[in-house]
């Protein structure tokens, strides 16, 4: 099971896809390997805000590459702390209660438009 293999992780290598979210809500420092093109900007705009490290595309990652940034980030437990701390910034977890809040706040907007897609 995924979910509690990351729980258990102090660090992650995963692709540039929804796992990403998941392991920022949980906290897990991740370095980030785009694996399909739609991955790109947002692997890169996370990297910026220094919430996952972004190694780039799967086309251009050696073994080599991989390796020396595992030991760089070995070496810099402050580093691991800061992706952590970021990651639980950005994500809460809380996604669905907050739609459903939100859905309940604009009730009438929501039965106008629930209306118009259901006559479509």
């Amino acid at each position: 099971d995924l979910a509690k293999l990351m729980l258990k992780a102090d660090f992650a290598i995963g692709a540039g896809g929804v796992t990403t979210w998941e392991r920022c809500c949980l906290g897990l420092p991740s370095m980030v390997i785009s694996i399909a093109d739609n991955q790109r900007t947002a692997s890169r705009a996370l990297a910026a805000d220094n919430i996952i490290q972004y190694l780039g595309h799967v086309d251009d990652i050696t073994a080599e590459l991989i390796r020396k940034q595992v030991l760089e980030l070995i070496r810099k437990p402050e580093k691991l702390r800061e992706l952590s701390e970021k990651s639980l910034k950005l994500v809460d977890g809380r996604g669905v209660n907050k739609v459903v809040e939100a859905l309940k706040n604009n009730s009438g907007k929501t039965k106008m438009l629930t209306e118009g897609f259901l006559s479509c």
